[in-house]
């Protein structure tokens, strides 16, 4: 399987950068073990009134993106955060990441973003930028906090890398 890299970080399944990405880690563990999903949901709604966009230059491919966003994702399967068509062509070993950028917007739309991507509909919408990467470059103009797989992964700027097969896993057939 593959395996992402960050400024000597590795992880799994999941960077993230910007508005709400935080949250995995901002919700009480107590709260989790109770109610489970659901807590961070509650706890999203509670900072959604507050969220800001961030100014960042995104560098995949031989593209660029340069402006403000809500958020960032970088998915290794295309199951994020309970959200299982968030990251709709990622696969844990093509040796590629799946990058999702939300373009910055107001909280209503933002809102509807979200309905849509529960239905993966999302990947369509003029506000989402959506791609396939080996490695990504982030540049931001403040230090921006990184989401590794739910927990605080450093700040940015930094390169995000896809070591390709780097983990081998046996398992019964």
């Amino acid at each position: 399987m593959d395996i992402g890299k960050f400024n000597g970080r590795y992880f799994i399944n999941i960077a993230a950068g910007g508005a709400l990405t935080e949250l995995t880690y901002e919700v009480p563990y107590k709260l989790k073990t109770i109610i489970g999903q659901l807590a961070y949901y509650l706890k999203g709604f509670e900072k959604l009134p507050h969220i800001k966009s961030s100014r960042v230059r995104i560098e995949f491919n031989d593209e660029c993106f340069e402006g403000e966003i809500m958020l960032f994702l970088l998915a290794n399967t295309n199951s994020v955060g309970g959200f299982e068509r968030l990251a709709p062509r990622a696969a844990i070993d093509d040796g590629l990441f799946d990058l999702l950028i939300i373009k910055k917007t107001d909280l209503v739309r933002f809102i509807h973003l979200a309905g849509e991507a529960i239905r993966g509909y999302h990947i369509n919408d003029q506000y989402v930028i959506y791609a396939q990467a080996r490695e990504v470059k982030v540049s931001v103009e403040n230090n921006m906090p990184v989401n590794l797989d739910g927990e605080y992964g450093g700040l940015l700027p930094g390169i995000f890398t896809n070591l390709h097969h780097h983990l081998y896993m046996m398992v019964p057939e």
